[in-house]
């Protein structure tokens, strides 16, 4: 074949190309894969975190309703002028109310004029401390208390809290208000929520509403509480109830670092802010607490600006956001796209090296066949060239002699039996090619089967100046086998041929035929005195076609394909033929199975 690397080098770059569409492929595929385990996973934690928020929920809204369902009247001071607006014979009654502790995560509930004058109904005034330490409350209470006061004035600017309620509607009626307050419990997010509804109203906008509407459901049943035990109180009084005030709703918010739940309420032309100051660093505990289990790693966040926050990490009842801080696991791709791209990349690379197998034994077999067309034309041009120029002077009466005519006539017989030989091996060959095996059956003896090889054998040793020297292991000559004569004949000429070609040299010029049986089979031996083949040699001679013009113009003549042809025939007739090498030469073995017809 002109130029395989031409070959070669279109098979490289298709094998490239290959690999490269094969690469981009795996990458895409990885990269897709990848991406669907994250968004499983972000899914799964989304999942988590509306599970957490609804527990969160669930644990703050009974606080949030408690404060924001209690009545304006809870949270004027206690003073001596001013006991709520209660007889003296109240006294002992209303002010045993600031011996129960705070509600838990309360720090104090407060009332603060515009002016930015504060009290709180759980710190009374100088007079009536005595009045309170005698029912119960110590000392040590009040004065935190009286501090907590005292700080919440310093931190707190009223005129703030009034600025943010004060775009906020008012409510007339009471009910009303406190209903209004407990929809506006997670009023705080409703700005965040009205662009979410729009775009899924069934999805995390709709998660958010359901949790304010628990804070609807819990404050107003709250609200109904409370009131029914104020009406029973203001029932056993003397006095007419305090004058009618328009109460705002209530709304967490952020003042510095502290939480405050506050709304607006208005006496006629006056108005104060009410609220409680929650205790926030105790209420993030225990709402933590509740995400232990599921967000071992959550925070929570206070929100200034609740337009920007996400609402599927909002609380619903405070400006406050939680932060998962839950970090992803190191993606790796799924087990059904791994052994995918492992299958795919292995049968990628086993088309690519089957099509270079493929590939290299085409070119090594047209290069074979290449070499066998220069040696056939030698082996044919010899012969030829005999037969013409003896041909020619026998047709022209230039021998007189009558030996020397002979003499020519014998040559001429050898060169047509050298090519009968070369034509019967390549037809031979051919018809396996093509598939078409032993075709003649018949059962011999292994007496029968020298008679009839043993002339054209010898003939052939002769005509190298050789001997063929036929050996019979004792009790073999009647062992009887089905085969193909023809076959075995060919076979065992070829490997006295080789004897001839390639021992003509030896000191021994013997060819020997042994023939004995053996573990089910007959061997048919030839072994001559020869050199042997060299390891390189004997590789090559395996492959049909191995020899070139050159080697068969310094070697023994030849196309290199007789060794070859007797292995193929020799597995066609079920046995096999072997190359046995001794310091005493060379031996070729062939296997012939005993009273088994042979693979057709």
């Amino acid at each position: 074949m002109n130029r395989p690397w031409k070959i070669w080098l279109v098979f490289a770059l298709s094998a490239a190309l290959a690999l490269a569409a094969m690469a981009w492929l795996t990458d895409e595929a990885v990269r897709a894969d990848l991406d669907r385990t994250a968004a499983s996973r972000q899914a799964e934690l989304e999942q988590q975190i509306s599970l957490v928020l609804w527990r969160m929920d669930t644990k703050l809204a009974p606080l949030i309703a408690e404060e924001v369902a209690r009545p304006p009247s809870f949270y004027e001071g206690y003073t001596s002028e001013n006991p709520i607006g209660l007889m003296q014979r109240d006294y002992a009654e209303e002010l045993s109310r600031l011996s129960t502790p705070l509600p838990a995560n309360v720090l104090l509930n407060f009332s603060c004029d515009s002016g930015g004058e504060c009290q709180s109904p759980q710190v009374p005034d100088q007079q009536l401390e005595k009045v309170a330490v005698a029912q119960g409350l110590s000392e040590e209470t009040l004065n935190l208390r009286k501090r907590r006061l005292r700080q919440l004035t310093e931190q707190v600017s009223v005129s703030e809290i009034f600025q943010q309620l004060e775009e906020q509607p008012q409510e007339a009626d009471e009910l009303q208000a406190q209903i209004a307050t407990a929809e506006n419990l997670f009023s705080t997010n409703r700005a965040v929520l009205q662009p979410a509804n729009e775009t899924a109203t069934q999805g995390k906008g709709f998660d958010l509403q359901q949790r304010g509407q628990r804070y609807k459901d819990v404050a107003e049943q709250e609200f109904r509480k409370q009131r029914a035990g104020s009406a029973r109180q203001l029932a056993g009084r003397q006095e007419s109830a305090p004058a009618p005030v328009t109460e705002g709703v209530s709304h967490p918010v952020w003042v510095g670092d502290n939480l405050l739940l506050v709304r607006r309420v208005s006496h006629g032309h006056e108005s104060t802010v009410q609220g409680t100051w929650l205790d926030w660093p105790s209420i993030r505990t225990e709402l933590l607490a509740e995400a232990k289990e599921i967000l071992p790693r959550a925070s929570l966040v206070p929100v200034d600006n609740v337009q920007q926050a996400d609402p599927t990490r909002m609380l619903a009842g405070l400006p406050v956001m939680i932060v998962p801080d839950e970090r992803l696991s190191s993606l790796r791709i799924s087990d059904p796209m791994r052994w995918a791209l492992w299958i795919g990349w292995a049968a990628i690379l086993l088309a690519l090296a089957s099509s270079a197998l493929l590939l290299a034994g085409v070119v090594a077999l047209s290069e074979r066949r290449a070499a066998f067309v220069s040696s056939v034309t030698h082996e044919l041009r010899t012969p030829l060239t005999t037969f013409r120029m003896y041909a020619d002077m026998l047709a022209r009466g230039m021998v007189p002699d009558a030996e020397r005519r002979q003499q020519y006539l014998e040559t001429l017989r050898t060169e047509a039996e050298r090519l009968t030989h070369l034509v019967e091996n390549v037809l031979s060959y051919a018809r396996l090619e093509r598939g078409r095996g032993v075709q003649r059956h018949e059962s011999v003896t292994v007496d029968q089967l020298i008679e009839r090889l043993r002339q054209r054998l010898a003939e052939r040793a002769e005509q190298a100046e050789m001997k063929l020297i036929v050996t019979v292991a004792d009790g073999a000559e009647n062992e009887s086998f089905t085969t193909d004569v023809g076959v075995v004949e060919q076979i065992l000429f070829n490997l006295v041929d080789n004897s001839a070609k390639y021992a003509a040299g030896a000191e021994d010029r013997q060819i020997h035929w042994e023939t004995r049986t053996m573990a089910g089979n007959v061997e048919l031996t030839i072994r001559d005195h020869g050199p042997g083949f060299t390891k390189p040699s004997r590789a090559r001679r395996t492959q049909a076609f191995s020899k070139t013009a050159e080697e068969a113009a310094v070697t023994a003549p030849g196309v290199g394909l007789g060794l070859a042809l007797c292995r193929r025939l020799a597995r066609q007739l079920g046995g096999r033929l072997e190359i046995v090498e001794s310091k005493d030469g060379v031996s070729a073995v062939l296997r012939l199975p005993l009273d088994i017809v042979a693979a057709g």
